[in-house]
């Protein structure tokens, strides 16, 4: 190994440190009310299924797995690009294509949600 590889994995993990530190408050602070959100919309549907037999509740459960794994993935995704050696290893496993501004639109809603979220839960206590 040359000094020039050591010092890119030197990077390479403090880049990775650095990440897992961010993303330890920062994906718990997403993580909470979209639990909440999805555990109220799961909840609401199974209240109408129960009324309703003609409800499909497997939207719902698929939200509820993805609410439930979120922060947990958030780390996976971090170890599995550190665990690459070279940028052109990491292959996207994402079959559906879609646009960035779509993605964008996406995050800026929940990030916008997240906020209010948390500002209410200040309110509320001061």
């Amino acid at each position: 190994m040359t000094l020039l590889d050591k010092f890119v994995q030197f990077i390479r993990i403090g880049a990775v440190l650095v990440t897992l530190v961010l993303w330890t408050p920062l994906g718990l602070i997403c993580w909470v009310p979209l639990m909440i959100r999805t555990i109220a919309l799961f909840t609401s549907m199974v209240m109408v299924s129960s009324f309703s037999r003609n409800v499909d509740m497997e939207a719902a459960q698929q939200k509820l797995s993805f609410a439930i794994e979120f922060y947990i993935w958030g780390f996976q995704k971090i170890l599995e690009v550190a665990r690459q050696q070279k940028a052109g290893n990491i292959q996207l496993r994402n079959a559906i294509q879609t646009s960035f501004v779509q993605e964008l639109k996406v995050l800026i809603a929940n990030l916008i949600y997240t906020i209010l979220f948390w500002s209410g839960i200040i309110v509320l206590l001061f």
